[in-house]
């Protein structure tokens, strides 16, 4: 995989009695590919899911699903994680992640 062109920092949150997340003021850089699109799939069940933008990471990035990052200044949510691996192999080469905006008020 070619080297990583841009940066996201992964957002420490901790949760209120309301459940509400509340930022921290620690961030973790993580180098990744970035794309700032807007994408509409709908399912076979006419579930319709959009993605605001998508970014790769490394596989040893320890990004998870329901994650919050910024990537230059605009906060994203994972909403999706796909294990990227060559065909009848087990090594993951890399994570492909759908994001949806998540405002920061929001955290």
């Amino acid at each position: 995989m070619p080297p990583m062109q841009s940066t996201a920092y992964k957002i420490t949150t901790s949760r209120n009695a309301f459940g509400d997340h509340l930022l921290t003021t620690t961030t973790h850089p993580l180098p990744c590919h970035f794309r700032d699109m807007t994408t509409t799939q709908i399912g076979g069940t006419n579930e319709t899911i959009t993605t605001s933008a998508l970014v790769w990471f490394s596989p040893d990035s320890g990004i998870i699903k329901n994650d919050i990052i910024s990537v230059d200044g605009v906060y994203f949510k994972i909403d999706s994680v796909i294990k990227a691996k060559r065909l009848r192999d087990s090594t993951v080469l890399f994570l492909k992640c759908g994001l949806i905006k998540y405002g920061k008020q929001d955290i």
